[in-house]
């Protein structure tokens, strides 16, 4: 492995650590931004590993590539792709954690230096040392992507027989995953860390990474409310301070988290303040009509993060699909009385084309497979037997018909 090593002084709390951080595995790039000498306080420096230039700090970008890996295959049941090219991807990330996660004396890990991007907790904030210090410990995201990363590593080597040697470590690193933290607000906390307090004025909503676009936090999980509470601040204290992909990223968690109403609104404020004729989103709202305002730039960059993202925020709100179960509009604003939409795709290679009105609606599913599939209904609609759920046995095509309650 090749590794480059840096020794840093840290200080957490009153107590100070020496902390040595390691460059990835060959063809990845991990990169950290460190504080000076004295401590995470003083004035942060970025160091750059393996010849990279970025102000990144972070490795969540091979933890993200691996679970759009692992989604794939999730949703394409491709299992040649699996064997040849997210598990063996999926492989070396977990490795570089095997040596950059720390085994604390509670028995549980650490991950540091750790970033819930481009957010400083408020109480370093108010020590006004510079416009921003990220660099932490612990923070909620960093944990949420390698725990999806580790859960879906194993259950697809167990698919397929592959790295067995490394199913016990990598089941004992989960094992010592830090639970989610719950702060006096009955949010989940964006550190893990409780010495980091939360700054909800922010544009990012890093740590609501479970819900979306990860699933590990499902609506009938016991931390699901800490979860909507985290984004209902975020709501409140932060919607000033969005650009146009933070924003469409603030649909896509209302889409999850079935608030279609909110969802459809901040489309609308996109597409209100940041849209240009040509139909690409900028960063910001330049004229300062509204509240997509982060960064306030004059001379304001094309971003396409906008452009993509409310598509994806659509077919959240027409289909969502997650461990053998479909739900069909499940996040229908009111304003959408009737409409259609064909070809989308959903986990075990389904394609769904849903037609609706007023009064009820249809469904076409078509699976190339038999399997067994749970249906579920947004809540303006039943299934023709007036229930809201019902299990089906899909192969070939079936079309499934729904009314409304």
């Amino acid at each position: 492995m090749e590794r480059a090593e840096v020794r840093v002084s840290w200080q957490d709390g009153d107590a100070r650590i020496a902390r040595c951080v390691f460059a990835s595995r060959e063809n990845q790039l991990v990169f950290v931004r460190l504080t000076a000498d004295g401590g995470k306080l003083d004035n942060a420096i970025s160091l750059v590993l393996h010849d990279a230039e970025t102000y990144g700090q972070r490795n969540i970008p091979n933890q993200y590539s691996a679970a759009d890996a692992a989604k794939r295959t999730l949703y394409t049941g491709d299992e040649d792709y699996l064997i040849s090219h997210a598990l063996p991807f999926m492989y070396e990330t977990a490795l570089f954690y095997e040596d950059f996660a720390v085994e604390n004396a509670d028995g549980y890990l650490d991950l540091y230096p750790s970033v819930s991007p481009e957010n400083t907790p408020s109480n370093i904030d108010r020590l006004k040392i510079r416009d921003s210090i990220e660099t932490t410990k612990n923070a909620t995201m960093d944990f949420a992507l390698l725990k999806e990363l580790l859960t879906n590593l194993l259950a697809g080597c167990k698919i397929t027989g592959m790295y067995p040697e490394k199913w016990s470590t990598w089941e004992n690193m989960l094992a010592k995953i830090r639970p989610y933290r719950i702060n006096s607000d009955r949010a989940v906390a964006e550190w893990i860390d409780p010495y980091y307090e939360d700054n909800y004025r922010h544009r990012h909503h890093s740590h609501v990474y479970p819900v979306f676009p990860g699933s590990e936090i499902a609506p009938d999980s016991e931390l699901y409310g800490a979860f909507e509470r985290a984004e209902e601040l975020r709501l409140a204290d932060g919607i000033y301070d969005q650009s146009s992909w933070s924003a469409v990223f603030m649909a896509g968690i209302a889409a999850r988290m079935r608030r279609p109403d909110a969802a459809l609104l901040i489309i609308d404020i996109i597409t209100r303040t940041c849209l240009m004729n040509n139909l690409f989103t900028l960063h910001n709202d330049w004229r300062r009509m509204g509240p997509v305002s982060c960064g306030d730039f004059r001379v304001v960059p094309f971003q396409i993060g906008a452009n993509i993202g409310i598509p994806a925020v659509i077919n959240e709100m027409l289909l969502q699909s997650r461990d053998h179960v479909i739900t069909l509009l499940p996040s229908l604003p009111d304003k959408w009385e009737r409409g259609h939409i064909t070809g989308l795709l959903a986990r075990g290679n389904i394609k769904v084309d849903i037609f609706w009105e007023r009064d009820g609606g249809y469904a076409v599913l078509k699976s190339d497979i038999s399997q067994t599939v749970g249906l579920g209904l947004g809540s303006g609609y039943r299934f023709a037997d007036g229930k809201p759920t019902q299990t089906i046995v899909l192969n070939g095509v079936k079309r499934v018909e729904f009314k409304s309650v």
